[in-house]
């Protein structure tokens, strides 16, 4: 078990994760994360994905500090400090992933077949460090269930990004399931935080009210399976659909909020996106503090 000060200093590490593929998780966690960074709060990333995408988004994918999650592997795999790059932002730090993190399921699942898999090995290494930072985010792998089980151990909140259409809200229920039995075993206090919509068309309102009608659904069928009391809360706020403008900031490594600067046109999608995640984090860091109100 973590120990109560292990627990107080991950109070505020968030998982960003959903059991399927392209969801938004990473264009969240660096968007977010660029956000609360620039807002004045010190901000950590911690990529848990192979694919290292969260380098790309903010621009450090060839920088030589990417060790591509070699320092992520031996945090786990001994126990050693991990690597993190410092000032990717102003107030912004990241641990990468990359190549090695692939070795991480690996080493995780000769452990699980010897019987000996601990899923605070992640936990405890970002403890070490947390108390440096005031807001912790984790991208998560969307199938790597070794990982993401790292990852869900390491949290205290789990924020699910989701498309509002069936495929993608079902990632919810693996999500769900997979925090049940974290609650059961090593995390007890681990909760869902909330879900964010990513991306809707932003003027598609029955598409937002189904898709939320929807979520509602599974975290009601997932408390009852479960015997869970999860709260249900999907965010008034939302990611609207900008493919083009998206792809275009991750080629650049520019965040929302960077590409929106010195655009002269205030209607641009590029404005509205970097309004989008604006809105998204105040809303987020408002449940956020409500849920910790109703803990004291």
């Amino acid at each position: 078990m973590l120990t109560s000060e292990e627990r107080q200093s991950l109070s505020r590490t968030l998982a960003i994760v959903n059991g399927k593929g392209g969801s938004g998780k990473t264009s969240l966690t660096a968007n977010i994360g660029g956000v609360l960074a620039r807002s004045g709060y010190r901000t950590l990333l911690i990529d848990m994905d192979p694919q290292g995408d969260l380098g790309r988004e903010l621009g450090y994918i060839d920088s030589d500090a990417n060790d591509e999650g070699q320092g992520m592997f031996n945090a786990i795999a001994f126990q050693k400090p991990l690597n993190v790059i410092k000032g990717v932002r102003t107030n912004l730090d990241v641990v990468p992933a990359g190549n090695a993190t692939e070795m991480i399921t690996g080493a995780l699942y000769g452990e699980m077949k010897s019987g000996g898999l601990d899923p605070l090995r992640l936990a405890r290494a970002v403890a070490a460090i947390a108390d440096n930072y005031d807001i912790i985010l984790i991208d998560c792998p969307p199938r790597e269930a070794l990982l993401q089980l790292q990852a869900l151990h390491t949290a205290r909140w789990v924020v699910i990004p989701t498309q509002p259409e069936p495929k993608s809200i079902d990632g919810t229920r693996h999500v769900l399931d997979q925090v049940a039995a974290c609650r059961k075993g090593y995390r007890p206090e681990v909760d869902l935080l909330a879900h964010v919509l990513f991306p809707v068309p932003r003027r598609a309102s029955q598409m937002l009210a189904l898709g939320r009608s929807d979520i509602a659904q599974v975290v009601r069928e997932v408390n009852e399976d479960e015997g869970t009391a999860f709260k249900e809360h999907t965010l008034e706020s939302f990611i609207g659909y900008t493919q083009s403008v998206s792809s275009k900031n991750s080629r650049d490594g520019l965040l929302a909020i960077e590409a929106s600067e010195n655009l002269p046109d205030r209607k641009s999608p590029v404005h509205a996106l970097a309004h989008d995640y604006r809105n998204v984090t105040r809303e987020l860091l408002t449940v956020l503090g409500e849920r910790e109100s109703e803990d004291q």
